[in-house]
This record gives structure tokens, C-alpha cells and sequence, in this order.
């Protein structure tokens, strides 16, 4: 296997990077003076005379000279072979106008038009099969000069443009991406004891394998049965994080805790679901809604706002009056009824109830009055951020819920 320095690695992907700096200045011209000589073309073909046909002559020389330029430059670099591709359609457009005008034979008073049509639709289809070849062979490179990661990861683009020309390096650049993805996912599950973080991407890179060997089956067995594994570990692993986070017990180390048995419980971890359960029942805060109904839409995106260790319920009114909560978020008493100036009652407090037999302690009170009834969710909302600054500076409910 060669052996490549550092300097010579730096050196190709500089030459790489000037070679398409220099394509995309050839191209920026080319493109310009052809959709130029494309519309002085038209108009000659419209309406000929003179000095149509001494423009047309101006333009498409420039046009011309510039489309040589860059079919030369693309034989010492290869690459720009895609730069006549991406703008096949002005080269198609001219050439079939070319035609047109060596047909019609154009002249005007003085002057004749002479033109030689040029067949510019196989000059681009060549170009795309070069191009396709070119972006195929620099993402090649790439892989074979480097054991990066990050490195190796960056040819994708080049065979991302490769496919853009032609599939028929589909395959080869479906192993290439699979391979990529698979040996960066195999160091991370077997680099050490890994984190949950570090498994969780490598299950993200063995998905990307499986992306890559769609058209292998063989392949994408293999890359299902590290997934499988992978998971295993990924489970135990979120398992013992987050049972390592409930000994620490502070509301951040709870709210993560839960977070990651719930991705295991997400797995299927009957383990993780039940660990869960018994952490909140300990340290965990219920807040009920009560008054109104709110919807189960407005429920969940309260809830998202709150830490993983608050768990907000709306009140059952089969409960009667009692609430199986921690904190209470009421309607006032008299919610919706008209004072004697016509105003009504728009009123809530929130109460901590957590006190068991101890009489509850009120925690806010939000008094309001309105000349229209307004839903109970529309208050609530109105005063979210305050309600949840509120519920956050409560902390955990602590080791007495056993």
C-alpha cells in the first residue's frame, strides 16, 4: 500500500480546490457569452438585418472562444467537464439555433450570414459521462489517501456530483458510502466503554451504511445485524447512565435520568420503563389542571416546556374534588361569572398541595377581568412562561414519596 505525507495529502486537495476555483471563472464567462449569443441569435432569426448580423458575429465569437476554453481547461482538469454539463442546456439551446440559422440562410442588405453548425447536444452528453468519471475518481482518491473519518466522509460529495451525471458507478458508490459509514460506527462501538452519545451515532452511521447498500442484500444484512447489536449496547448502556444520574439527584441529573430511560423504554427496554416509573413516583411532580378542559394539544406542549420529572394531568371529574397531584393550577371560584360593572371573572391561582394534611399553600394567584368569556387554555397560555418559571422553581419533590 503507498505510503502518502501529510504535505502530499494537503498538496492534491489544494490543486483540487484551485482547479474548480479556476473551472468556476471559465464557466461564469462561458455561461454569460453563450446565453448572450443565444439572444442575439433569436432576434437575427426574427427580424434579420445588418446589424443583427454583425452582433450575432460579435457574440457568438466570444461564446464560441470562451466554450473552447473551457473544453480545454477540462482536459488537463477533468472536473470542469461538469462545468459544461450543468449548463448543457444553454450550449443544447445555441446549437440548435446554429442550425436553424445555417438553414435559413440570414442575410440582410450588405451583409451574409455564414455559420457552421456545431453539434454541442453530443459534446454534452460526452461531457457527462466525463464528468460522472471525473467526480467518481477524485472521491476515490480521497478515500484511498486518508484514514479520516471526517477526511474520508468528504468524497461523498464528489460521488453525490458523480451520480448527478450518470449511475453507472451506482454500485461501486454504494459500497464506498456503506464502507465509510460501517468502519467509523465499528470504532465507536468498540473504542472502550463508549457513551450512549457516542452509540446513538453509531447507530445513526450503520443507518447511513444501510442507505448507502440498498442494492446489496448481502450487505445490508451484515449492517442490520450490527444495528441489532448496537442496540444492546445502546440500551444498557442509557440503563446504567441514567441510573448513575438518580444517585447524583439533582433536578438536572433527574431530568436526564428519565430522559434516557425513556429512549431505552423508545427501544423496548421493560426494564428502563419500570425504573422510570419508580424515579418519578419517588421524586417526581404531578400537575393537575382543574376548572376547565384543556385540550390534550395544549397538555403536550405544556408538558414539553417542563422538565422530565413533571408530568401535567387534566383533572378527572370523576375524582370529584380530589386531586392526585402535587401542584394545582384552579379556576377561581366564581371563573365566568359577571361582576356588578359586567366584567368577568377570569381569576386562577396555583396551589402546592404537597403538604398532605397541612393546610395547601397558595403559590401564585393571577387575577383577571374581561368584557368576553375567554377559554380557560387562552388564559393559561397567555400566562405560560410565568406558570412554568413557577413549577421549575419548585426542584424535585425529594426521597419522603417512598
Amino acid at each position: 500500500m503507498a505510503i502518502f505525507k501529510k504535505s502530499d495529502i494537503i498538496l492534491v486537495i489544494l490543486v483540487a480546490t484551485l482547479a474548480l476555483f479556476q473551472s468556476c471563472g471559465t464557466t461564469y464567462n462561458a455561461r454569460k457569452t453563450v446565453i448572450d449569443a443565444t439572444k442575439s441569435a433569436r432576434r437575427l432569426i426574427e427580424a434579420p438585418s445588418d446589424k443583427r448580423i454583425l452582433d450575432f458575429n460579435e457574440k457568438y465569437a466570444l461564446a464560441k472562444a470562451d466554450m473552447q476554453r473551457l473544453l480545454n481547461e477540462a482536459q488537463y482538469n477533468p472536473l470542469a467537464y461538469g462545468v459544461i454539463a450543468d449548463n448543457g442546456v444553454e450550449w443544447v439551446t445555441l446549437g440548435n439555433l446554429l442550425r436553424s440559422l445555417e438553414a435559413n440562410r440570414i442575410q440582410g442588405a450588405q451583409h451574409v450570414l455564414v455559420v457552421e453548425a456545431t453539434d454541442y447536444t453530443s459534446i454534452v452528453a460526452d461531457s457527462r459521462q466525463k464528468a460522472c468519471d471525473a467526480y467518481f475518481d477524485e472521491g476515490v482518491k480521497i478515500i484511498q489517501i486518508s484514514s479520516d473519518f471526517q477526511r474520508r466522509k468528504s468524497a461523498l460529495s464528489y460521488f453525490d456530483k458523480s451520480m448527478k451525471y450518470s449511475s453507472k458507478y451506482a454500485d461501486d458508490i454504494g459500497y464506498y458510502g456503506s464502507q465509510i459509514y460501517i468502519e467509523e460506527a465499528d470504532r465507536l462501538l468498540h473504542s472502550g466503554h463508549p457513551s450512549s452519545q457516542r452509540l446513538q451515532t453509531a447507530r445513526g452511521y450503520y443507518n447511513e451504511a444501510l442507505r448507502f447498500s440498498v442494492n446489496d442484500a448481502d450487505l445490508q444484512q451484515i449492517i442490520r445485524d450490527k444495528i441489532a447489536t448496537v442496540d444492546v449496547v445502546y440500551v444498557n448502556t442509557l440503563i446504567e447512565e441514567a441510573d448513575r444520574q438518580a444517585r447524583i439527584g439533582s433536578p438536572q441529573s433527574i431530568d436526564q435520568a428519565i430522559a434516557n430511560y425513556n429512549r431505552a423504554a423508545d427501544m423496548g427496554s421493560q426494564e428502563a420503563a419500570i425504573k422510570k416509573q419508580d424515579l418519578l413516583r419517588r421524586v417526581g411532580i404531578v400537575v393537575v389542571i382543574s376548572g376547565e378542559r384543556v385540550s390534550s394539544r395544549f397538555l403536550a406542549n405544556f408538558q414539553s416546556r417542563l422538565p422530565n420529572y413533571v408530568e401535567v394531568r387534566m383533572h378527572s371529574p370523576l375524582l370529584g374534588s380530589r386531586y392526585e397531584g402535587d401542584i394545582l393550577i384552579i379556576t377561581d371560584r366564581n371563573w365566568g361569572r359577571r361582576d356588578t360593572n359586567g366584567d368577568i371573572n377570569l381569576s386562577f391561582e396555583i396551589i402546592d398541595l404537597r403538604r398532605g394534611g397541612i393546610a395547601p399553600h397558595r403559590l401564585a394567584d393571577f387575577t383577571y377581568k374581561a368584557k368576553r368569556k375567554e377559554q380557560f387554555e387562552t388564559v393559561l397560555d397567555r400566562n405560560r412562561n410565568k406558570i412554568i418559571e413557577i413549577i421549575r422553581n419548585l426542584g424535585l419533590n425529594g426521597p419522603y414519596r417512598y
